[in-house]
């Protein structure tokens, strides 16, 4: 048998399930009680061996109990529930749907997300590094390898290129690509300056499109000699490609004069220190400040890694801030029982030069080479 009542108690005497007699019911049936005063509902079971004592709403007996039949309150278990225009409600919102919407437009408090709307949001919203191998808002950016005189290894990882697309890409294993027109990309310069210069290494959107959730080949980057300028986050060079023709910039690698790759070692991150070095000055002491010609990705915004040092010479040696108007910082002070030198990272001037400057002239040579290099942010 099942009974449903509205009740005004649970463990009142009208009105209730009290008022069932024992003797009209059998161990196991039902009973589904709606209280009045809250419109909560509750489901009972007679269990008629149970002696447990009047304790609402956990158990209640019948009005003739006798010495045993209690009603006990169930909890049920549903196998399954189809609910149409059910309304979840309590004391601080109201859910009355489950939302397909990828969008979220809705902004609602009364609507529950499906998991494939909620997967759609993040994705399209957040952004693609959610479904790529890194976190959202962190990217291990590949480290470049020195391969040969036109080649170079890029190992995996990923870059957030900020053009109308907005996407991340990324490598997910190591690439190997070739420097000038015949190599990975056709849209590549030739390395035929025939002077030392910087190559700096971009992301191709017009290859790349909006592909963000696809790994990126060697054919996805370009070398260019032109300076990329900063904006939106980044270093970027405009093109007329994919979207608002913006090129991620993403490296910066030295090109000797014989029209090849300076071997070089890189950190993952915005240092690259040369394998051999590159002789900037050597000349005979002078009281006068030198200005001298350095390699430095975009200018005043990287820094150069250079060695100062005395072939012979007795003259203390400084770098000047800002030519021969600037203050003058020591390097390093001349010693009687050694030639001196010391190794500095130092930012050049908007003409990509420094300044250098000794205390005295003398017949002594002394002499500056750059051993490195340090692009913007790692770029």
């Amino acid at each position: 048998m099942a009974n449903c009542f509205w009740a005004d108690a649970l463990d009142g005497s009208t009105n209730g399930i009290k008022t069932i007699s024992a003797a009209n019911i059998s161990d196991g049936d039902m009973c589904i009680v709606i209280l009045h005063a809250t419109a909560k509902t509750y489901i009972y079971r007679y269990d008629s061996s149970s002696t447990a004592a009047d304790s609402a709403p956990q158990s209640i007996r019948p009005t003739d109990y006798g010495s045993a039949g209690v009603w006990l309150w169930t909890k049920p278990v549903m196998d399954s529930l189809r609910l149409r225009d059910a309304i979840i409600d309590n004391a601080n919102t109201s859910v009355n749907e489950f939302s397909t919407d990828g969008t979220l437009a809705g902004n609602s408090d009364s609507a529950v997300p499906t998991e494939k709307a909620i997967k759609t949001y993040t994705t399209t919203t957040l952004g693609q590094g959610l479904t790529q191998p890194f976190a959202q808002g962190y990217f291990k950016r590949p480290m470049f390898s020195y391969k040969d005189g036109d080649e170079i290894y890029i190992s995996g990882g990923g870059f957030w290129t900020a053009d109308d697309l907005d996407q991340a890409v990324y490598t997910s294993s190591k690439l190997t690509f070739q420097f000038g027109s015949g190599g990975s990309n056709a849209g590549s310069d030739d390395l035929d300056n025939g002077a030392i210069e910087i190559q700096y290494l971009y992301l191709d959107s017009s290859a790349i499109g909006s592909a963000g959730g696809t790994a990126l080949v060697a054919s996805d980057f370009y070398n260019a000699p032109t300076t990329p300028t900063f904006s939106r986050g980044g270093w970027y060079l405009a093109t007329t490609g994919e979207g608002d023709g913006l090129d991620r910039c993403v490296g910066a690698f030295l090109i000797t004069a014989a029209n090849a790759l300076y071997p070089f070692a890189h950190n993952g991150n915005e240092q690259y220190i040369l394998c051999s070095d590159i002789s900037l000055y050597a000349a005979a002491d002078s009281d006068t400040t030198q200005d001298i010609d350095v390699y430095s990705p975009c200018n005043i915004y990287g820094k150069v890694y250079l060695q100062w040092d005395a072939v012979t010479g007795n003259a203390d040696t400084y770098y000047v801030t800002n030519g021969d108007g600037g203050s003058r910082i020591p390097i390093y002070q001349y010693s009687e029982t050694q030639y001196p030198g010391n190794t500095a990272w130092m930012a050049p001037d908007s003409s990509n030069q420094i300044h250098g400057n000794w205390a005295a002239a003398t017949t002594g040579t002394m002499r500056i080479r750059q051993r490195g290099y340090k692009v913007p942010g790692g770029m």
